[in-house]
């Protein structure tokens, strides 16, 4: 039986936790593994709560993003 690898196995939870992403432009997730490989975070970029971002707005989009 194949298993992926752990680098692998962050790749995808990287690439899931990116698809929450807002910005219609670039959707970037994150995954922090431990020594031991599990997992101590998982994150994406997008707008802070509350705050409605002008995505076509670039300069808008990079300070609040």
């Amino acid at each position: 039986m194949f298993r992926v690898s752990w680098e692998e196995y962050a790749l995808q939870l990287a690439h899931a936790a990116s698809e929450r992403s807002e910005d219609p432009y670039q959707k970037v997730g994150a995954c922090v593994l431990r020594h031991d490989n599990s997992v101590a975070g998982l994150g994406y970029n997008g707008a802070p709560p509350g705050i409605n971002i002008n995505w076509e707005n670039r300069d808008e989009r990079r300070k609040r993003v």
